[in-house]
């Protein structure tokens, strides 16, 4: 091999590594075989009034969904806040357009949801720490998908269900003593026991 063909081939080499680098550095953005669109709605047996708040879908592999967050094992969920939502209106969430949609752990475009379940909640009982779960709040049945399947998924969720407060059972040991607190009450402007 002459001087001139090492030369050649080395710059060749040095080319196609280079070409190789560059292509991993940009990631061209490709047309995803699944787009995923959730349509939510509320029933009025629920609520008859407009809704202003946070609507949320729950993903999970196991169990129902809106029993989560987990917090040490966590599984996606989206979230939008919606103004003034009549019963029976649609709040969109589409992977295609993804403004305005709060989601985690990442980006809801870039969500890799697999064979999950999903369902709606919304939180019409701001007082309650617990999303899915806390009294007042409402909720939509599991829905089975699969997001990894090719073409389109378009899944309505009507949200029909109300969390209702677990009732206290007094017994000869254990009695329910509720207080009302004053400084609580006036700073929450609601009554607060």
């Amino acid at each position: 091999m002459t001087l001139h063909e090492q030369t050649v081939s080395r710059r060749a080499h040095v080319l196609c590594g280079a070409l190789v680098l560059l292509a991993g550095l940009v990631t061209p953005q490709l047309a995803t075989t699944s787009e995923l669109r959730f349509e939510v709605s509320f029933s009025q047996d629920v609520r008859a009034e407009p809704y202003t708040g946070r609507v949320y879908v729950f993903f999970s592999q196991s169990g129902e969904p809106r029993q989560g967050p987990n917090w040490f094992r966590p599984e996606p969920f989206i979230a939008r806040d919606v103004v003034d939502l009549r019963p029976r209106e649609t709040v969109v969430f589409d992977q295609n357009q993804p403004q305005g949609i709060l989601s985690y752990p990442g980006p809801f475009e870039q969500l890799e949801l697999p064979s999950v379940a999903a369902q709606a909640v919304m939180r019409f009982n701001p007082w309650s720490r617990q999303v899915g779960t806390g009294p007042g709040n409402a909720y939509s049945l599991a829905s089975q998908f699969d997001g990894r399947a090719n073409g389109r998924c378009v899944l309505s969720l009507e949200v029909a269900q109300l969390v209702t407060a677990p009732e206290f059972r007094q017994t000869r040991q254990e009695r329910l003593l509720e207080v009302r607190s004053q400084t609580l009450s006036e700073f929450h402007d609601r009554d607060v026991a």
